[in-house]
């Protein structure tokens, strides 16, 4: 009987070890190379996400294995994700100039006007073919990079690592930034750290550093709130103090001492939009958690420290120049609205069917007035006004129908289930990916290689969470 039962076991393990320390290599690799935000980074990102992929998919065809069970409860919103990539493609076919007036009729005219330079002949949806194909591979890239996530983390063990990767990269970044920032003249990797006036870690733009930052504090809180004890503490806030307490005085603490250090080099980095994002996603995913479980949830306990642990790495670090950039920021949203004005304007011609993946920078001059001129941009600062430009309405509709399915699974789990590393898990994921949500609204940081691959795999980890056997189930949970 026993033998049968290792025997089962052994025919679901349908992810392979190698595979899992490959995919947790990449990940951790992702943000070194400026973010992956380099034409070679993210080709290689590209090649590597979808070998792992295929060795996995030539893997379960050769032993006639199933699909995993996360795969098969979420097939519509990731059918919906693959016909968002399907929609893409077809944006690059060519049609006649008269298929494409119906189809588009500003695109139609905008190629009828540079007929003498372009000539006549059929003409894709596309403003720039290249730009889009770029683009369809970078979103392709990250859609496997949630299926793998759903596909190799099949086990609690799995996903602590996993949580533990993501904690130890960020923490790895935010030394990097605070060494960088008061370093004088320092060269860490290939990355030019020292002499700037905000930390960056090995990104060059210290925004995307920061939303990095947000996903790894995320993560911390996350786990902090998956090894609190809530049952023999008492009630209200002085078990909420005692749960502290034990936290502080327990080798738990060096969670707490990696919270300061990326709460402190958020601040250092002076991104507004991150900064912000980041505690407006916290408050609301322990507001909700407030409202579904009461004072006496994980989640209650989670505002002091969040709370605490930011103002004291505030204090500790210095955050006056953030508060600098704050009072800057009228002057600044005066020329994010301008652009914003003028992208709205490109959404009005190209409404349903949108001008291609990528190519708003090149679409953005033809509506560019003289107080948006000063400047090239090659992205609108907005990522849903983009992915409106880009994808219009159709495309859209296929990301958000996605989006809006799988948030569902993630809140209704984060509602419904108890167990402590799930609760931390989906805690932590909720948290993540509101943020990013909410920074979308000012910055690009989904066209940024490295964080929209962390932001899908965050998203995997939730859904992962979602399905995965409580601690005292006796269903199958495949080991490392």
């Amino acid at each position: 009987m026993k033998q049968h039962k290792k025997h089962s076991d052994r025919l679901r393990r349908d992810a392979p070890r190698p595979l899992f320390i490959l995919y947790l290599f990449l990940i951790a690799w992702l943000p070194i190379p400026l973010g992956s935000n380099r034409v070679w980074a993210w080709s290689l990102f590209e090649v590597a996400i979808c070998l792992l992929a295929g060795v996995w998919l030539v893997y379960i065809l050769t032993r006639k294995l199933s699909l995993p069970e996360a795969l098969i409860r979420l097939k519509i919103p990731l059918l919906l994700l693959g016909a968002w990539i399907l929609y893409q493609w077809l944006q690059l076919v060519p049609l006649p100039l008269a298929m494409l007036e119906f189809f588009s009729p500003s695109t139609a005219a905008l190629i009828a006007s540079a007929e003498p330079v372009i000539g006549t002949g059929w003409h894709p949806i596309s403003m720039d073919p290249g730009s889009s194909l770029a683009g369809i591979l970078k979103n392709t890239a990250y859609l496997l990079m949630l299926v793998m996530t759903l596909i190799l983390v099949d086990s609690r063990k799995r996903l602590r690592t996993l949580m533990i990767l993501l904690l130890c990269v960020g923490l790895g970044e935010a030394l990097l930034g605070i060494a960088g920032y008061y370093g004088n003249g320092l060269t860490l990797l290939w990355v030019e750290t020292g002499g700037t006036s905000r930390a960056h870690g090995t990104y060059p733009n210290p925004n995307h550093f920061g939303a990095l930052l947000s996903i790894s504090i995320s993560v911390t809180l996350g786990l902090l709130l998956t090894s609190m004890n809530l049952l023999r503490e008492g009630k209200g806030m002085r078990g909420i103090l005692i749960r502290w307490l034990s936290v502080v005085l327990s080798p738990r603490a060096v969670l707490i001492v990696a919270l300061v250090t990326m709460f402190g080099a958020l601040y250092l980095s002076n991104s507004r939009g991150a900064s912000l994002s980041l505690f407006f996603s916290l408050l609301l995913v322990i507001a909700f958690g407030i409202y579904r479980h009461g004072w006496q949830s994980r989640e209650a306990a989670m505002l002091p420290v969040a709370l605490l642990l930011s103002l004291g790495a505030a204090l500790f670090m210095g955050a006056g120049r953030l508060m600098e950039r704050f009072l800057l920021f009228q002057a600044e949203s005066e020329e994010r609205l301008i652009i914003w004005q003028t992208t709205l304007e490109m959404v009005s011609d190209y409404p349903v069917f949108g001008i291609g993946e990528g190519g708003f920078q090149w679409l953005f001059p033809v509506y560019e007035t003289v107080e948006s001129s000063s400047a090239w941009y090659k992205y609108a600062h907005n990522d849903y006004l983009e992915l409106l430009v880009n994808q219009g309405i159709v495309g859209a509709l296929l990301l958000g129908g996605a989006m809006m399915l799988l948030l569902r699974h993630l809140f209704s789990s984060f509602t419904a289930r108890r167990d402590p590393l799930v609760r931390g898990v989906l805690f932590a994921a909720l948290s993540a990916i509101f943020s990013f949500l909410v920074h979308a609204l000012f910055d690009f940081n989904f066209h940024i290689p490295a964080n929209a691959a962390w932001f899908h795999v965050m998203l995997g980890a939730g859904l992962v969470a979602c399905y995965l056997p409580s601690r005292h189930s006796h269903s199958h949970v495949a080991s490392v």
